[in-house]
């Protein structure tokens, strides 16, 4: 996680500013941010997850396709941006070549007029759909933006 130069974490929100990425409707730059208590329980409980929230950088910025519409219950109008990556972290420091046919996952709501990363996961590449998510028709309604 990164913050603005200068800024210290908006503790009293409970957000920490990850960056500005292209906005989900694929026009323009928006403001992207994360829960700052996820991030940190990550860090203990889920190391992995925590280390490779250093991609949610790289996937709002260049996204392969954005989606809407989550199939999941509560998150029918968000978004989930997905993109290749090139690595992937295995602390603060050590990376590897990411798998072949490997997606990285973003998935943002709206929230407080925020744009929220709620949650972020690797998955098996769709085999038809490069920078698509293997399920990607039963996981999302519909495609909102793709890379021309």
């Amino acid at each position: 996680m990164k913050l603005r130069p200068g800024e210290e974490p908006e503790e009293a929100s409970g957000y920490l500013w990850i960056g500005d990425g292209l906005c989900p409707e694929g026009q323009g730059r928006c403001d992207f941010w994360v829960n700052l208590d996820e991030i940190k329980a990550y860090e203990t409980d889920l190391p992995w997850k925590y280390y490779n929230s250093a991609l949610i950088g790289d996937v709002i910025e260049s996204p392969q396709v954005i989606f809407e519409g989550l199939r999941r219950d509560g998150y029918e109008s968000a978004f989930c941006y997905s993109f290749i990556p090139k690595k992937i972290w295995l602390d603060d420091q050590e990376t590897l070549e990411a798998p072949p046919k490997t997606v990285f996952l973003a998935y943002v709501c709206r929230k407080e007029e925020k744009l929220i990363v709620f949650d972020w996961a690797f998955r098996s590449e769709d085999e038809e759909r490069p920078g698509y998510p293997k399920g990607w028709r039963l996981n999302f309604e519909r495609v909102l933006w793709q890379k021309p």
